[in-house]
C-alpha cells in the first residue's frame, strides 16, 4: 500500500480537523496537569500516600486523556489507521479503554464530591454514606457496560481502504443509556443539596455550583457524543470516531479543571 495510504479522510479540512483537535486537546491537558500540580511533589511517596482520592481522580484523569489524544495522533498520522485491518482495529480499543477510564476517573471524583456535600463539609465515612454506596454500586456496574463495549467493537476497512470504527447497537444503546443516567444521578444529588434551607455554608454551596455545572457538561457531551453514534448505527470513519472521543474527554476534563 502507498505511504500517503496511512489514514483515509474525505477532506482536507477534516484532516485539519483532527489535527487541531489533538493539539488543542495535548496542550490544554499538559496545561491543566502542570497548573494542578506545580506546588505538589508528585514524586513523593509522602505526597502521593496523603493525597485524597479526588484530587488524585483528578491527576489520573488529565493523564489518561493526554495518553488517548497522544494515542490517537499516533495512529491517524503516524502509523495509519488504514494500513492494515489489525491496526484499524486498534482504534477501537484505544476509543474504548481511555474513553471508559476516562469518564470513570470523571464519575469518580463527583461522587467524591457528591458525599462531600452530603456531608456538608463534615468528615464522614464512606462506609457509614447511603449516598456514597448508591454512588459507588452504580459505578460499578462499569464494568459490565465496559465488557459489552469490547465485545460490540466494530472495526473494518472499506473497499477504499477508509478505517471503519465504533459499537454495535446492542453496545452503544446501553453506554448511552448508562451515561445517561449516571450524570443524571450524579446531577439529582447536586442539585437537592441547593434547594435545602439548611445549607449554610457559602463555600460549600459554591463548590457544589461549580460541580453541578461540570455534571451537566459531562451529561451533554457524553449525551451528544454516543447519541450521534447510536444514530449512525455504530459505524463511523476511524477519525471522526477518535476526533469526538477525544472532544468528549477534552470538555470533560476542562470541566473537572475548572472545579478543582
Amino acid at each position: 500500500m502507498s505511504d500517503q495510504l496511512v489514514t483515509i479522510f474525505p477532506s482536507v479540512g477534516g484532516r485539519i480537523l483532527s489535527n487541531l483537535i489533538t493539539i488543542i486537546g495535548i496542550s490544554a491537558c499538559a496545561f491543566c496537569f502542570a497548573r494542578r500540580s506545580a506546588s505538589v511533589d508528585l514524586f513523593s511517596w509522602r505526597t502521593l500516600s496523603g493525597m485524597s482520592w479526588a484530587r488524585m481522580c483528578v491527576y489520573l484523569m488529565f493523564i489518561d486523556t493526554w495518553l488517548f489524544l497522544v494515542g490517537s495522533s499516533i495512529l491517524l498520522n503516524g502509523v495509519g489507521m488504514s494500513r492494515s485491518a489489525n491496526i484499524c482495529e486498534l482504534g477501537i480499543y484505544l476509543c474504548a479503554v481511555s474513553y471508559a477510564t476516562s469518564k470513570l476517573f470523571c464519575y469518580m471524583f463527583l461522587t467524591e464530591k457528591v458525599h462531600v456535600v452530603w456531608g456538608k463539609g463534615k468528615h464522614v465515612s464512606r462506609t457509614a454514606s447511603p449516598v456514597y454506596k448508591l454512588c459507588f454500586g452504580v459505578l460499578c456496574l462499569y464494568v459490565i457496560v465496559f465488557v459489552i463495549m469490547i465485545i460490540g467493537r466494530v472495526a473494518f476497512l472499506r473497499e477504499d481502504k477508509t478505517c471503519v470504527i465504533g459499537l454495535e447497537p446492542f453496545a452503544s444503546i446501553p453506554l448511552l443509556s448508562y451515561d445517561f443516567a449516571v450524570n443524571l444521578l450524579l446531577t439529582g444529588l447536586f442539585v437537592w443539596p441547593l434547594v435545602r434551607t439548611d445549607q449554610k455554608s457559602t463555600r460549600l454551596r459554591q463548590m457544589t455550583v461549580r460541580t453541578l455545572i461540570a455534571a451537566i457538561v459531562s451529561l451533554a457531551t457524553s449525551t451528544v457524543n454516543i447519541a450521534t453514534l447510536t444514530i449512525m448505527h455504530g459505524h463511523q470513519q476511524g477519525w471522526v470516531c477518535l476526533a469526538a472521543c477525544g472532544t468528549d474527554v477534552i470538555v470533560n476534563t476542562l470541566a473537572i479543571y475548572w472545579v478543582t
